[in-house]
């Protein structure tokens, strides 16, 4: 009996980084959805005509779909 090593899945994690959403999809080797998550960002607006974002939120709204991909749920908000 010969000890095989069992074949090693290759995946691909995409980040649509947007002004109003943050979404994030593995694919599997079919160049199929296999999870996906995404999250609404907070936009801030100081005056009239401008549009600001929180860096930190963002990093934060990052993190928590790659996290929520990564676990294989389905999460869309």
């Amino acid at each position: 009996m010969v000890n095989e090593k069992p074949a090693i899945q290759e995946y691909i994690l995409s980040v649509d980084v947007g002004t109003t959403n943050i979404r994030s999809f593995i694919f599997n080797q079919r160049s199929e959805v296999i999870a996906c998550s995404s999250r609404r960002t907070k936009l801030i607006y100081p005056e009239n005509g401008r549009v600001e974002m929180c860096p930190e939120t963002l990093w934060s709204c990052f993190i928590d779909v790659c996290r929520s991909s990564l676990k294989g749920k389905l999460y869309i908000d």
